[in-house]
């Protein structure tokens, strides 16, 4: 299921989210003396995503100047942004309070502020321009459900740190993540890229979220939009016809690096063998 979801999500390819579950499955729980679920696959996640993550955070912050991470914090503390972060968080959070397991084998802060970031994606993509409106309703059920701790001074800290986390994941980093895309001359591209930039018939170009798979619509006003398995042939020859008429004022675009996650995969199920579980557990034991 994690593996199907990243998938629908574009985070991950299709070959990524088979292989994930083909280790998921094949690797049984007996194998995992300190396993906190009946099921191999979030611990396979979890030692898969960390590290991967943490490595990619610390080179992006490694590579890019103090000037792109100052002008990248500016964009995230903006006062828009920031009120419509605590709005998302306080209508999601409350999710991960069903997700978490109940031992605390990851920490919730970290559950709570992936669920936030899965389930504002997964809405943002289902609901467009409707968004708010599902997320006003989660707010309604996040006060019905919890209403007596919501003043609470642990609730508050929460939100807080949640909406740190939030902000930083979702608008800092990712103001940063243009490191990770590079300018294709118009005249190379080539299909399967991942352009990360809508283009219209007449010629106007903007970033653009991917089309979700189950939503799959027609863009009329568009003669490529952004899609999880990358622009087609087709598409190249009319983005390229478009550009010889003189329509399109750019001879390059901006395309996303992939990233293959199938050796991140091997080596955390490597690593949840070697670790009996989690890895963070292993490193709570050795803490």
């Amino acid at each position: 299921a994690i593996g199907f979801l990243l998938w629908i999500l574009g985070l991950w390819s299709a070959g990524d989210a088979k292989l994930y579950a083909v280790f998921a499955l094949l690797i049984p729980p007996e194998l995992i003396s300190k396993i906190s679920t009946p099921l191999f696959a979030p611990e396979l996640f979890i030692n898969t995503i960390l590290p991967v993550a943490a490595f990619f955070v610390v080179q992006l912050l490694y590579k890019t100047s103090l000037r792109k991470k100052k002008k990248a914090l500016r964009k995230a503390l903006s006062w828009k942004k920031i009120l419509i972060s605590i709005f998302v968080i306080f209508s999601t959070s409350w999710i991960a309070k069903y997700i978490a397991s109940p031992e605390y084998v990851v920490p919730y802060y970290l559950i709570a502020i992936l669920t936030v970031v899965g389930v504002s994606r997964l809405v943002y993509l289902l609901f467009s321009e409707y968004s708010l409106h599902f997320f006003a309703l989660l707010s309604v059920i996040n006060i019905f459900l919890h209403k007596q701790q919501i003043l609470q001074t642990r609730y508050l800290v929460s939100l807080v740190v949640v909406s740190g986390g939030y902000l930083f994941v979702r608008f800092f980093l990712k103001n940063l993540g243009k490191h990770y895309t590079t300018k294709v001359p118009i005249g190379k591209l080539e299909s399967g890229l991942f352009l990360i930039q809508g283009i219209k018939k007449d010629g106007n170009k903007e970033y653009a979220r991917p089309i979700f798979f189950l939503k799959e619509k027609h863009h009329d006003e568009y003669l490529y939009y952004p899609r999880t398995h990358g622009v087609t042939k087709e598409e190249i020859a009319n983005i390229q016809k478009l550009h010889r008429a003189g329509k399109l004022h750019c001879n390059h675009l901006r395309a996303r690096q992939t990233i293959p996650f199938a050796p991140f995969i091997f080596a955390g199920a490597i690593l949840t063998l070697i670790c009996q579980g989690s890895i963070l557990i292993a490193l709570k034991t050795v803490l």
